[in-house]
């Protein structure tokens, strides 16, 4: 693990293609995590995610995706 990360494992019971969606799709990512978000779906590609009580987006890489079982993104909180 990388310091200053978090990381998170869950079981959730829905199909794998849902899941997937869910945790890589902008509209649905921001239900879950942010208001609002962008991704560029490959390694190396932009993530900018908007937050309620920030007011600039926090803007980050994707670093993994392996379609349909690992997506792993990092970002930086503006101002931190």
């Amino acid at each position: 693990m990388v310091p200053d990360s978090i990381e998170r494992e869950v079981l959730i019971d829905a199909s794998i293609e849902t899941v997937w969606s869910v945790v890589t799709e902008p509209e649905h990512i921001a239900h879950w995590l942010c208001k609002a978000a962008e991704v560029d779906l490959r390694p190396g590609g932009e993530l900018v995610l908007q937050f309620d009580r920030l007011p600039l987006p926090a803007v980050g890489t994707v670093e993994r995706v392996e379609r349909p079982q690992r997506f792993a993104f990092r970002w930086v909180t503006p101002g931190a």
